[in-house]
């Protein structure tokens, strides 16, 4: 799925105007190449990818039904429209900007727009103009307790808001160097020195946008690093210790892999937090597909964590086959028979596929097993390449809701039919998290042409909330907990297709005892213990906390 956009920025720049100059006077030699680069597009063009494993849902849902309603309106969340040019927009995040204790939501899509909690709903700030926003992130940054805004744009410019002045009308800014467009930007202390860095994913179109860190080595000071991949197109990143070096590492997966390469994991050296690597060919992870999203979760429930790609045509589970990654080794095996396999459209036939794009994992009937959304939209307003010939992409394309099967571990059955929601509009951006403070997993979803869709979760039952606070640093979390099934890790704060979820984690007890381990070690003795008789909340210190799982 190349997404095509401009060659040149939106604002242009000197060097922009040299390096045009430059090519013209280039002379016969500059115009060889020029037939010979043509030469290669349109060979590269004509290429054509598999769709892999079309499968169609694989099971049936036995139970009672989550019960979920449209509330977009009655929320005031309807009058957002997505008014980016790029068709990668419409990141989200989740949040408390103003210290009331309630979560705001951030959306970005041209503009970037704050939804602030009232009660009964949400009202939309008045801020500075963010112009060309398509992504988004909620950290503080610069660890003054505030959260800071990072917004990835379609420009070379992203930004930073910080915190003490974001919703007034003097907002303090600092600019990145940015992606043209920023399909993501992650904050995640990478060097374990207290100061959290940020992850900048660069789409580039033509101009090969880099994938870079940015290290922050002082307060609000940072230094660029740029990640050793060539191939670009980045979209969405997951973030957990792949390799058990006991340092994070970062699974990209990029657009139209299948023709320049596939995703990247970039593995940092211990000894010098300036040096990375691309180990996807060492591990066996170079997966060459349309990547939109990482979902991470031990999914196959065997106590590893799992990989889950949303696609174009093919999405992909990727079962963890050993405790840690082994060079030219099978690390991930594809999974088609979990019944997670979204392709194409509900009621469509062959000719037509599906494109998903955010996902995420929660447990949304609250019977403590893990579910997993997947959003899926086509393209309104332009074509795109697509590697399934003799198919279109489906434009209006309802959400994926896959419960977890309870009687059938790692097996999951799409209820969304079943639901009685409507829907139109082309899916884009996800986040989970509570909105309404009922101690359950609510939905947002962003449109490329139909706005906001927001679904509240009004399903019954007693559940426990576990989240961490805004001081620390939650990317690669995994929160193991204690259940009557066993153990179970559940991931916090959890990057998504341009944005991320909440800091939280709801889980239904189903009235049995959980119980949460101390420390880093996932495998220690229980601090903290709840009956799980009614709805409750735990809110744990950076030290209850740590990224070590469950092996």
């Amino acid at each position: 799925m190349a997404i095509r956009y401009p060659d040149s920025s939106l604002e242009e720049v000197a060097a922009g105007r040299i390096r045009r100059l430059r090519r013209v006077l280039a002379g016969l030699a500059g115009l060889v190449a020029l037939v010979v680069g043509i030469s290669f597009v349109l060979s590269w063009d004509s290429s054509e990818g598999s769709p892999g494993n079309l499968t169609e849902p694989l099971y049936e849902w036995p139970g009672p039904l989550p019960s979920f309603t449209d509330v977009t309106g009655a929320w005031g969340l309807n009058g957002w429209r997505n008014t980016a040019e790029t068709e990668a927009s419409g990141g989200m995040a989740i949040g408390d900007l103003n210290g009331d204790g309630r979560d705001d939501l951030v959306v970005a899509g041209g503009q970037v727009a704050v939804f602030l909690a009232v009660d009964g709903g949400f009202s939309l700030a008045d801020l500075p103009p963010t112009d060309g926003a398509v992504s988004v992130d909620l950290a503080d940054v610069d660890a003054d307790g505030l959260l800071d805004l990072l917004v990835g744009r379609e420009s070379d410019e992203d930004l930073i808001l910080w915190g003490e002045t974001l919703l007034s009308d003097q907002q303090q800014r600092a600019v990145f160097k940015g992606g043209a467009p920023t399909t993501g930007l992650i904050s995640v202390d990478l060097d374990e020195d207290g100061l959290l860095d940020i992850v900048r994913l660069g789409y580039g179109g033509g101009r090969a946008a880099a994938d870079v860190i940015w290290r922050q080595v002082a307060t609000r000071v940072f230094e660029e690093i740029e990640l050793p991949n060539s191939r670009r197109r980045s979209l969405a990143a997951g973030v957990a210790d792949f390799d058990g070096s006991g340092s994070l590492d970062l699974w990209v997966t990029r657009d139209v892999g299948w023709k320049t390469g596939g995703d990247s994991l970039y593995v940092g050296s211990r000894s010098d937090p300036l040096l990375w690597e691309d180990r996807a060919t060492d591990f066996g992870t170079a997966v060459e597909i349309d990547g939109m999203g990482v979902a991470l979760a031990d999914f196959t429930g065997d106590q590893q964590i799992d990989v889950y790609l949303s696609d174009l045509g093919d999405n992909e589970l990727l079962r963890r086959e050993g405790p840690f990654l082994e060079p030219a080794a099978a690390n991930y095996a594809k999974d088609a028979e979990r019944g997670i396999g979204r392709i194409r459209a509900i009621g469509a036939d062959e000719g037509q596929i599906s494109s998903s794009w955010g996902s995420g994992v929660a447990d949304l009937n609250l019977d403590g097993v893990l579910d997993l959304v997947v959003v899926n939209g086509g393209f309104p307003s332009q074509k795109v390449d697509n590697k399934v010939p003799g198919t279109t992409v489906a434009i209006s394309d309802a959400p994926a809701l896959f419960l977890g099967l309870p009687e059938e571990p790692g097996r999951w059955a799409d209820v969304w039919p079943d639901l009685g929601l409507e829907w139109a509009g082309a899916g884009r951006g996800l986040v989970l998290g509570d909105l309404d403070g009922d101690l359950d997993t609510d939905i947002v979803i962003s449109t490329r042409d139909n706005g906001l869709v927001v679904l509240r979760n009004d399903t019954e039952g007693p559940s426990l909330l576990v989240e961490v606070e805004t001081s620390c640093d939650s990317t690669g979390l995994f929160v193991n907990l204690f259940a009557s099934a066993g153990p179970l890790q559940v991931p916090v704060a959890a990057p998504t297709f341009l944005g991320r979820h909440s800091r939280q984690f709801i889980l239904g007890t189903g009235g049995e005892s959980v119980s949460l381990p101390s420390g880093d070690r996932s495998r220690g003795p229980a601090r903290y213990s709840f009956a799980g008789k009614t709805r409750e909340r735990l809110v744990l210190t950076c030290r209850d906390v740590g990224r070590d799982l469950l092996r």
